[in-house]
């Protein structure tokens, strides 16, 4: 089977840039126990640096005016969208569901994004 999950480097994004991550994890089919792909795993230092880069970026998210936070998180649901089906099938492999199931949890985190963005111009 052809890896659904794949990158090129085992590598996280934290704090605006791509910083070097522990050894890669194989991610198996719940079902069939094949590699379906690979994922990078983040280290205790990894994770310290993520709440960090959180915490220093959360007094600019705060003064980031409510539109433009919106169009953020339409643009997430819009790039769901996007990749509905590669989204749902990595699911469906990855989780072991059916993948109609799949299918629904994708158009639930499009509706979530699309939910929050409502709610972030709406009064």
């Amino acid at each position: 089977m052809t890896a659904l999950i794949e990158f090129r480097e085992a590598r996280l994004f934290i704090g605006g840039k791509w910083v070097e991550a522990g050894p890669p994890m194989e991610v198996l089919n719940k079902y069939s126990g094949d590699v379906i792909g690979s994922v990078p795993i983040a280290r205790e230092e990894d994770l310290d640096a993520a709440i960090h880069a959180a915490e220093d970026a959360a007094p600019a998210m705060m003064e980031m005016p409510a539109y433009r936070r919106a169009e953020l998180l339409n643009r997430t649901a819009n790039l769901i969208e996007k990749h509905h089906e590669d989204i749902s099938q990595t699911i469906a492999a990855e989780a072991g569901k059916a993948l109609k199931f799949a299918r629904a949890e994708t158009d639930r985190g499009i509706s979530t994004f699309t939910t929050a963005s409502r709610g972030m111009v709406s009064p």
